[in-house]
């Protein structure tokens, strides 16, 4: 929505990536966790929760070192490594292709 009317806030970016840790991160892990991982009890919970742990670190981390409210202009987007959810989704599809 802030694309289309082309305005941003604080407090859109933080949503923004507040989404991303649950769709990119949370989701996935749930998924694999269900689907493979339950076997190995706590150990699965702590190995599915790597990538929203790490997720949330890199978003954190992005949203740091944001200047402004663009996200795109205001530094560089690639951010120097692969964006959540390409490695997420790669996770998510694998999840959801061997079930």
């Amino acid at each position: 929505m802030a694309r289309i009317t082309r305005s941003s806030s604080q407090f859109g970016v933080e949503l923004d990536s507040l989404a991303d840790v649950v769709s990119f991160g949370a989701a996935p892990s749930f998924m694999v966790y269900q689907a493979y991982l339950y076997t190995l009890g706590n150990w699965g919970i702590m190995i599915a929760a790597l990538p929203v742990v790490f997720g949330a670190i890199r978003l954190a981390r992005f949203n740091v070192q944001l200047v402004g409210f663009d996200k795109i202009t205001s530094m560089d987007y690639r951010f120097r490594c692969r964006r959540s959810p390409h490695v997420h989704s790669f996770f998510n599809t694998m999840a959801m292709v061997l079930v």
